[in-house]
């Protein structure tokens, strides 16, 4: 009985054996697994970041390896790739990404077939703007010339001093369009700017018709109107509006030509409004669109 069991052991010793032989001569190679252990992200200013990390085999007790290549990206706020890097210290154009933006930094990395990411969080710069405009607006029926004076520089806050700011850019850096509404705001008048100081006959321009007709019907009724100023800034991929001033009218007791006083703000800051926020900016699309 007992060389019989210890031939039955015997057997089952041999079929191991047997079973283990091509997979260790790579019949079933066993599959190596990675993981990112650690991937750190640091900042020596908003422009420039350095970052860390350490890949390991996490089927062999989790020994470091090296990767075969690696990549970063960035992503904005959006969900849009803004710039991919592939090395550990890179460069960042703070100055173009949005205003307190919050982005991604994914990293990549490849070990023979295999692929495995990590990612980590940050905050773009806080960024704000000092505008300075005077506006000379005539309204009349067919011939409106006006005198636009607009100047701006883009700020941010300095890194590690939230208190102070720098300045990052000027009236050259933007595209600037001036939207004019009446009290109402039903109506936007429309002026693309593209001198610091320029003279525009705005009956050329955008919703000019549309808006002047709301404006008489409010100043024939009421006798006095509140032009209200908006300033939209495309500075690279974002756009931001800013609130550009305000000035009463009052009528002159001519049907047909209304004209505004002198308009003049000087070195105010603000911080950017994104586009995508409601309010104002929320009007101005709706005042835009139904005209499509």
């Amino acid at each position: 009985m007992k060389r019989l069991n210890a031939t039955k052991i015997l057997g089952a010793l041999l079929l191991l054996i047997s079973l283990t032989i091509p997979t260790l001569a790579g019949g079933n190679t066993f599959k190596q697994t990675y993981a990112i252990n650690k991937f750190n992200l640091g900042q020596k200013n908003w422009d420039m970041y350095n970052s860390s990390f350490e890949v390991i085999c996490t089927s062999n007790g989790g020994w470091p390896v090296k990767p075969e290549k690696f990549k970063i990206e960035l992503f904005g706020q959006d969900g849009a790739l803004i710039q991919t890097f592939h090395s550990a210290s890179f460069n960042v154009e703070d100055k173009n990404l949005g205003s307190g933006e919050k982005l991604t930094f994914r990293l990549s990395v490849t070990i023979g077939k295999e692929l495995v990411t990590a990612e980590r969080q940050s905050v773009a710069s806080e960024k704000s703007i000092i505008l300075q405009n005077d506006i000379v607006l005539p309204l009349e029926d067919h011939i409106s010339i006006a005198d636009l004076n607009t100047d701006c520089k883009l700020m941010r806050t300095k890194f590690g001093q939230p208190e102070k700011l720098e300045q990052i850019g000027g009236f050259e850096d933007v595209g600037v369009t001036l939207f004019v509404s009446n009290n109402s705001g039903l109506d936007f008048l429309q002026v693309q700017i593209s001198k610091k100081k320029e003279t525009v006959d705005i009956a050329q321009c955008k919703y000019f018709e549309d808006f002047l007709v709301q404006f008489e019907r409010e100043l024939n009724s009421q006798k006095t109107s509140q032009l209200k100023y908006y300033y939209q800034f495309n500075w690279n991929r974002n756009t931001y509006l800013l609130e550009g001033g305000s000035k009463r009218v009052t009528a002159n007791g001519n049907s047909t030509s209304f004209a505004s006083k002198s308009y003049h703000n000087n070195d105010l800051i603000q911080h950017l409004v994104l586009r995508e926020d409601p309010s104002i900016v929320g009007i101005i699309q709706a005042s835009s669109e139904k005209r499509k």
